[in-house]
């Protein structure tokens, strides 16, 4: 399922304008896997802000659920956003 992204949060997580579900969970906060390990916040955010606005994604092998927000992969035409990142960063 795709999913379309209403912001890019400046903790760099990601609300989404429908809900997704997981174990019986839902919610519309998104935290990106691995995006912890990138150096440079400010580029990252910029990053995230420019490939996502308008833009739909694909939320793909949840980690875990920690306080209502869903860690997991984020593919962006059928690219994981991570990819596109490390171009950058």
């Amino acid at each position: 399922m795709l999913y379309n992204i209403l912001k890019v949060h400046e903790n760099l997580s990601l609300e989404l304008a429908e809900d997704w579900n997981w174990n019986d969970d839902k919610g519309r906060i998104v935290a990106i896997k691995y995006l912890d390990v990138m150096p440079d916040r400010n580029i990252v955010l910029s990053k995230l802000v420019n490939l996502l606005t308008d833009n739909c994604v694909d939320l793909r092998n949840p980690l875990n659920l920690d306080t209502g927000c869903l860690y997991c992969d984020v593919y962006l035409n059928g690219i994981n956003i991570i990819d596109f990142l490390r171009e950058d960063c």
